[in-house]
């Protein structure tokens, strides 16, 4: 019910109950069951032999996808519908692999209560760390998404060389590389995802074109010499006072009048709105030190501390937005 606010009991208890269909469906995503079903299916002592799993778990969590509508059955023997089929087995082109990182964010929300007493992730004590490997996968499909959005506004001609912050898989500079035919880029994160980037960069064909560059960029400075620098799902990682000395050393990098793009959810001035970023917010809370949602203001402050001058904010949809500075000459 994201989105939506709650307005009757009978809405209220479906909320607060609606974890046990989530956990369903990540369970039986994350244990394999549905790529373990072929088109003419199997009975569940079948699936939990092939996976290693208990075979009465492995029956009972399988006539719950069946309730929920992602397995049908019939004599016993089960298959996927139609929806599972498309996005949730490994070998369908249209894969949801970003659906291990949702698994691990469960990790993080069952500490809210905790996070809230303290005023930090609490996470981190208790759960371990996250999939790096689920984590780029899902960045990746968003990213896909998110990127023709990105470069219809960014007006390329001018611009030669660009630097992805924390760039993952490369998706976003990938579509820069393909808008904007003599345009190169970097791509700079750390040395547990690198690895992972120059596999999606050769893998697009776009090897030639897109540098990986391992560091941390909340410490590292990132060369010279750039036009853009963007940073989409930055910012709200980490405190202001990370992201100001953030964007003082993309400032150091780029040429003058070089642009730094920041894409993020907005939360409005009294944080009560819209709905994904203020979810997001909690997100964060229980996932990470001191990252937040932002408003518009807060990011256009640290931009101008930082040293850029002209601000424009453009809404990409209801929910997302870029904030771009322009480096003053």
């Amino acid at each position: 019910m994201q989105g939506e606010k709650i307005s009757t009991k009978e809405e209220l208890d479906r909320v607060a109950s609606g974890f046990m269909s989530s956990r369903v469906v990540l369970s039986a995503f994350e244990l394999g069951i549905f790529s373990a079903l072929g088109p003419e299916g199997a009975g569940s002592a079948q699936v939990a032999q092939r996976l290693g799993l208990d075979a009465r778990g492995a029956d009972r969590l399988m006539n719950a996808c069946v309730v929920i509508g992602l397995l049908n059955k019939q004599d016993s023997r089960f298959t996927n519908s139609g929806l599972a089929a498309q996005y949730l087995h490994r070998d369908s082109p249209d894969y949801m692999a970003g659906l291990g990182h949702i698994v691990q964010l469960w990790n993080g929300w069952h500490t809210l209560s905790d996070a809230v007493r303290a005023g930090s992730s609490v996470r981190e004590r208790k759960n371990g760390s996250r999939d790096t490997k689920s984590f780029i996968a899902a960045m990746h499909s968003r990213a896909r998404q998110t990127a023709p959005k990105l470069v219809e506004h960014l007006y390329l001609s001018r611009v030669k060389r660009a630097l992805d912050l924390g760039g993952g898989s490369g998706a976003m500079v990938m579509e820069l590389c393909r808008a904007q035919k003599d345009l190169r880029a970097t791509v700079l994160d750390t040395g547990e995802v690198i690895p992972l980037t120059r596999r999606y960069v050769e893998e697009a064909g776009l090897s030639g074109r897109i540098d990986c560059l391992e560091g941390d960029f909340t410490k590292d400075e990132y060369g010279t010499g750039y036009d853009l620098i963007i940073l989409s799902a930055i910012m709200h990682i980490y405190s202001p006072d990370q992201n100001t000395g953030i964007l003082k050393r993309c400032a150091r990098a780029l040429n003058p009048g070089g642009r730094a793009v920041i894409r993020d959810f907005l939360v409005n001035p009294e944080r009560d709105g819209p709905n994904r970023a203020v979810m997001f917010a909690l997100n964060m809370l229980v996932n990470t030190e001191a990252g937040d949602s932002y408003s518009e203001q807060e990011i256009s402050s640290w931009l101008k501390t930082a040293g850029f001058g002209a601000v424009e904010r453009i809404d990409l949809d209801q929910q997302s937005a870029l904030v771009i500075g322009t480096k003053l000459n």
